[in-house]
């Protein structure tokens, strides 16, 4: 049996930024779930970037991406300022902003075709 080699190109990351990026995806992946669920629903309207984006996530297209997650992260600012709503209990228009924030991002860098 062949020894497998060390890739001398592995790249060290603390465990703190492991983790904090573990949540991060965590909390996307939170939020299109709940998109989803409120979708299945019928009492809303649809949007296809929104749509298009929560696709894409729950394929895990961004796996192919990896560059998209900090991409998305270096923009989390701009999008809870994109997503903001006076209306606390409007959960679904505050989660179908944020799809549509990050649908916009990933298609304007080519991660979404």
């Amino acid at each position: 049996m062949a020894k497998k080699k060390k890739c001398d190109d592995e790249i060290y990351y603390p465990e703190d930024i492991l983790n904090e990026a573990y949540l991060f995806i965590n909390s996307i992946s939170a939020d299109v779930a709940i998109y989803k669920n409120i979708k299945k629903l019928n009492k809303v309207e649809p949007n296809l970037e929104a749509d298009s984006f929560v696709a894409w996530w729950y394929m895990e297209r961004y796996l192919n991406f990896p560059h998209a997650l900090g991409l998305i992260y270096d923009y989390k600012e701009e999008i809870e300022k994109f997503c903001e709503t006076s209306n606390l209990m409007d959960v679904f228009i505050f989660l179908q902003k944020k799809m549509i924030f990050l649908y916009r991002l990933a298609k304007a860098n080519g991660y979404i075709e």
